[in-house]
C-alpha cells in the first residue's frame, strides 16, 4: 500500500458554458497542481460534479489525470498519490468504481457513506468493507445526506490510524483510509 501523507487536492471538473466537460481545462488544472508541489490528487471526488458526468466523461477524466501524473512522475522522480472518487449510495456501483480505480492504477478510492437511503451502522460497515476488499478506501460523509458521519463504531474496526480532516460546508467532513 502507498504511504499517504502531505497535501492532496480534490479537483473540480471544469465545464464549458454548454455543460460539456472542459477536458483541456481539467488537464491544465492537474498540471497546475503538480507544478505547485501537491503530493496527491483526487479526481472525481465529491467536489467534482460526478452526479452530472457520464461514465465516458469520467473515463476521460481518469485518462487525463493519469497521463499528467505519470508524465510528471517520469520527469521529476516524485511519486504522486492518486485517489479516485468511487462514491455511490449503491454498494454494487461503489464496488465497480473501486475496481475501476484499481485497474486505472489509483492508490486509493474515495467512497462516501451511502446517502439518501441512510443504512444502519452495519449496512454502512458492509458498504465500506465490500469496497475496501478491492483497493484502500478513504471515506467521506456529509451529515445532511447520511444517517450519521463515518466512521461509525463498526467501521472503525477496519480503519487505519491516519486521518485527514478538510474544510467543507457540512458540519463534519472527515476522511480515513481503510485497508
Amino acid at each position: 500500500m502507498a504511504k499517504f501523507g502531505g497535501a492532496m487536492t480534490a479537483l473540480v471538473t471544469p465545464m464549458h458554458e454548454d455543460e460539456s466537460v472542459d477536458y483541456e481545462g481539467f488537464r491544465a488544472l492537474v498540471k497546475r497542481q503538480l507544478e505547485g508541489g501537491i503530493d496527491g490528487i483526487l479526481p472525481l471526488g465529491t467536489t467534482a460534479e460526478t452526479p452530472t458526468l457520464t461514465e465516458d466523461e469520467e473515463d476521460e477524466i481518469i485518462k487525463i489525470a493519469f497521463e499528467e501524473v505519470r508524465a510528471f512522475e517520469k520527469a521529476t522522480g516524485k511519486k504522486i498519490l492518486v485517489t479516485l472518487g468511487a462514491g455511490s449510495n449503491c454498494t454494487r456501483d461503489a464496488v465497480r468504481y473501486c475496481e475501476r480505480a484499481k485497474k486505472a492504477g489509483a492508490d486509493a478510492a474515495l467512497v462516501v457513506t451511502p446517502y439518501y437511503n441512510k443504512p444502519s451502522q452495519e449496512g454502512i460497515f458492509k458498504h465500506f468493507e465490500a469496497c475496501a476488499k478491492r483497493i484502500p478506501v478513504s471515506s467521506a460523509s456529509a451529515a445532511s445526506r447520511a444517517s450519521f458521519i463515518s466512521p461509525s463504531p463498526l467501521s472503525s474496526s477496519i480503519l487505519v490510524s491516519s486521518a485527514v480532516f478538510c474544510a467543507s460546508n457540512s458540519p463534519v467532513h472527515s476522511e480515513r483510509f481503510l485497508l
